[in-house]
Order: structure tokens, then C-alpha cells, then sequence
């Protein structure tokens, strides 16, 4: 049975990254660094990425107090996954220019991706008191906390966004994946099911509930859980896996084929699958049909 944490890692985890991009043409203290800059921004604007990073940091080094080419170049570093150093840019430029919004988002985002959530908290509570009712500010000042599995921290501030997302399941969901995680599974089978009213072909809501309630060996929830998650997304192949454990767990004649069927299908949608935890459960699964055909024989019984 493939856990919890092992799922986390494999599932593709919706993130909440609303990014500032790169500022246009703007004045500077020096007509160099200012030529320098908007040399930049044109390199930028035409994919150039390279060049626009060699023209803001040539800005930088002409005008040491001019925040804008710090910014443009932050954001080229972000999204080349330089996490480090875009920090460091935003810092900067949160150290120049104080008031500008964006330069503290940006770097609580950035901060998000190192995992230093000392700064990061900072970044955004920043952020916040100059912009107080900015839900993505607030969204990311959660993501912070939840993508550094700082689950509490991320409880607090998933159920402040709530408030101003009540329809957002995505929210009601990373909400559940927290409660889960500190062990709540009551507070944690709550969101996910809000998660499912809010859109009932939801599959993800269904596939953790069905990992709570498979924990529990609450195999009967837990099979109903897994059959809407194999409904709504029938590609959905940890939710076929797991079906397969629950239906074993639940021991009926019927159970025990259905468990045949979900292992199956299983093997069928990660053929060729290079990922190695993958071949490991397709081990697992292999090795079960193979019993299962041998108990199905013996005992007469039809699985094809």
C-alpha cells in the first residue's frame, strides 16, 4: 500500500504562485543606468534573456540605488529557478524602495521556493499591511507555510482564506491536506468533503478521503471514496492502486475481483513508467494479481 507521504510526493501539488512579472521603461538617477535598463527591457521583450540579465546587472553596478533593474532581474532569476538569488534582488529591492508592493511579494514567493520562512513571513506580512485585502497575496502567504510542510502555521492562515474564497476548493483541499498531516482526520475529512460539494466531480477530494478512511481500514468508505476518485479521473492510477488495497481489505467474494480489476488497471495506465517508486508498485501489484489468479483457479472463480 503506497502511504501518505509517498502519494504527497508523487502527486503533482496544485501550487499558488501568482508572480509579478518584469516592469517596463522607467526613470533612473543616472542616464546610464537608465540607457543600461531599458537596453534590458527590449532584450527582454525579445526573448533575448541573457543580454537582459548582462543590462541589469550592468544598471545595477552604474547605479547602485536603482530598485527597478534589482526587480526585472529578480523575476528573470525566478523563472530560471535561481531561487537564491532572485531573493537576494527582491531583498534589495525591498531595502531601496520600501513601499512597492510587489518587490515584497516577490520576495516572499521566492522565499517560498528556499524554504526560508523566516523572511518569507516577513515578505508577506509586508506585503499585506500595504495591501491588506489582496486574497493571492494572502493565498501565497499560506502556500509559504504549506509548501514547507509547516502544516499549523498553514491551518491559520488556509482558514483566514476561506473567508474571502468560500468557493475556492482548491483551498478547502490544502486545508484538508494540512489537517491530515497533523493528524486531524476529522477536520481533515470535513474540508475535503466541502472541497466535493463545491465541485462533486472533484477527484482528488475523493482520493483523500479514501487514504484517510483506507488508514482507518474503513474499507467500505474507503472502496466508495476510490470508486468516484477512478470515476471522475480514470487515469488516475494511485487512485486504482489504492482501490485494489481497500477492495483486499474489505475480503468478499466480489471485493476480492474488484481488487483484481483496480491492480490492473494499475499496470495498465504505468506501462513503460520509468519513475522508480512506480516500478516498485507496480512490483507489489504484479505480485498480488499473481496470487489472486492463483486463488481465483482454485476456488472457481470468475475474474476475466
Amino acid at each position: 500500500m503506497i502511504s501518505r507521504k509517498d502519494i504527497h510526493r508523487i502527486l503533482l501539488i496544485f501550487t499558488c504562485i501568482f508572480f509579478v512579472a518584469s516592469i517596463g521603461t522607467v526613470q533612473a538617477q543616472s542616464e546610464k543606468a537608465k540607457e543600461l535598463f531599458n537596453e534590458g527591457v527590449d532584450a527582454e521583450s525579445a526573448g533575448d534573456l541573457k543580454t537582459a540579465k548582462t543590462k541589469y546587472e550592468a544598471a545595477i553596478a552604474e547605479d547602485a540605488e536603482y530598485s527597478k533593474p534589482h526587480f526585472n532581474l529578480g523575476a528573470i532569476l525566478f523563472k530560471q529557478k535561481d531561487y537564491k538569488k532572485a531573493q537576494e534582488h527582491f531583498e534589495k529591492v525591498t531595502q531601496l524602495n520600501p513601499d512597492n508592493v510587489d518587490g515584497w511579494k516577490n520576495l516572499g514567493l521566492a522565499a517560498t521556493k528556499t524554504g526560508d520562512l523566516t523572511i518569507g513571513d516577513n515578505a508577506f506580512s509586508e506585503a499585506l499591511k500595504r495591501k491588506p485585502e489582496d486574497v493571492e497575496i494572502m493565498e501565497a502567504y499560506a502556500m509559504l507555510f504549506y509548501n514547507n510542510n509547516a502544516y499549523d502555521r498553514a491551518i491559520s492562515k488556509l482558514e483566514q482564506l476561506i473567508k474571502h474564497k468560500p468557493k475556492d476548493k482548491k483551498i478547502f483541499y490544502f486545508l484538508g491536506k494540512s489537517y491530515t498531516e497533523v493528524g486531524k482526520t476529522d477536520e481533515a475529512v470535513d474540508n475535503f468533503s466541502s472541497a466535493a460539494k463545491i465541485d462533486p466531480k472533484y477527484h482528488m477530494a475523493y482520493f483523500e478521503m479514501g487514504n484517510i478512511y483506507l488508514d482507518q481500514e474503513s474499507w467500505s468508505k474507503s472502496m466508495s471514496n476510490y470508486e468516484k476518485a477512478v470515476k471522475y479521473d480514470p487515469r488516475h492510477y494511485q487512485s486504482w492502486f489504492n482501490l485494489g488495497s481497500a477492495c483486499l481489505g474489505q475480503q468478499t467474494e466480489s471485493s476480492v475481483v474488484r481488487a483484481y480489476e483496480a491492480y490492473n488497471q494499475f499496470l495498465k495506465l504505468t506501462s513503460g513508467s520509468k519513475n522508480s517508486q512506480i516500478k516498485t508498485m507496480r512490483g507489489q501489484a504484479q505480485g498480488i494479481v499473481k496470487k489472486l489468479v492463483d486463488y481465483f483457479d482454485q476456488a472457481g472463480i470468475a475474474y476475466d
